[in-house]
């Protein structure tokens, strides 16, 4: 198990099998059903409480996860994080994720496929999907937002002004 604060809190029972059975407790791991499917009910805009979020975040440095997840928690929101595109599809099968902020440049399967991907899959096709990033030279914004993504935001980005960019991006 992969932590950023280093704990990991885990609930233990005995099933009908009498087998240990290990079961992570917190807002981070909360499961919902196989038949979840993304629903204009659950889309969130810049006037939805920040309590209503529920955001995954997908970068490859831990040091830009546990900035971005402190400011999302501190505001409210519920976070999910990723290390790649791989991971962050995974996540997006078990969980109610409602905003997206995804790095391009990471391993095994960077943000550009994953993107293409969301929205090529009718279940999350619909969730704002947020560029964080340091691709940050002329045209790059512009590349972003033509190949579909919702928004973008420049690494490094302000812990003061990244609840008011997401929310201007929603709008």
């Amino acid at each position: 198990v992969r932590t950023l604060d280093g704990i990991t809190r885990l609930l233990s029972s005995i099933d009908a099998n009498r087998r240990l059975v290990l079961s992570p407790v917190g807002k981070h791991f909360a499961r919902i059903s196989d038949e979840y499917e993304t629903s204009n009910s659950n889309r969130i805009t810049s006037q939805s409480d920040v309590s209503e979020w529920n955001v995954l975040i997908v970068d490859d440095v831990f040091d830009n996860i546990a900035i971005a997840e402190a400011v999302m928690d501190f505001n409210g929101a519920s976070v999910h994080h990723a290390v790649n595109g791989i991971e962050g599809l995974e996540i997006l099968e078990t969980n109610a994720i409602n905003l997206i902020l995804l790095d391009l440049s990471m391993p095994d399967m960077n943000g550009w496929d994953m993107h293409t991907q969301l929205r090529q899959n009718p279940k999350t096709a619909d969730i704002p999907v947020i560029a964080l990033t340091a691709h940050a030279m002329q045209g790059d914004r512009e590349k972003v937002m033509n190949a579909g993504f919702d928004g973008y935001i420049a690494k490094p980005f302000s812990v003061t002004t990244l609840i008011s960019e997401i929310k201007t991006i929603l709008d």
